[in-house]
């Protein structure tokens, strides 16, 4: 004789059991799959909404990867034009020394002109008497 197989064993559960057993085993069972298909439903609203919001936040991500990377370009930019100032001060700097220095050689050599012109001045008035 063959084992008996799951289906005979339900065979024997169901024929055991009254009609109500069997009606209220299965209103039982319907509910229980309503409850399922309910928080089914509800799960994949969830999951929908989810996807929704991380989409929306894929979006906003490559919007700040946007604006980060035009920021750096701006930076490079302006690096770039703070380093050429900086050199064009320096050069200016280098220049007003330059010209302090012509300037003070110029005032030095007024004031051993300015000392010198008097006294031959003088002293040519004196001679030429």
């Amino acid at each position: 004789k063959d084992p008996p197989t799951g289906g005979d064993a339900l065979r024997r559960v169901l024929l055991s059991e009254s009609r109500e057993s069997l009606e209220l085993r299965l209103e039982c069972t319907v509910k229980e799959l309503q409850r399922l298909q309910a928080q089914l439903e509800s799960a994949e609203e969830a999951a929908s909404a989810a996807t929704e919001k991380r989409r929306a936040a894929e979006q906003r991500l490559f919007s700040l990867d946007l604006q980060v990377s035009q920021a750096a370009e701006e930076r490079a930019s302006l690096d770039k034009k703070l380093r050429a100032l900086q050199v064009e001060k320096f050069n200016l700097e280098m220049r007003v020394t330059e010209l302090m220095e012509e300037l003070q050689l110029a005032d030095g050599e007024a004031a051993l002109a300015a000392a010198a012109a008097p006294g031959a001045a003088a002293s040519s008035s004196r001679t030429g008497r």
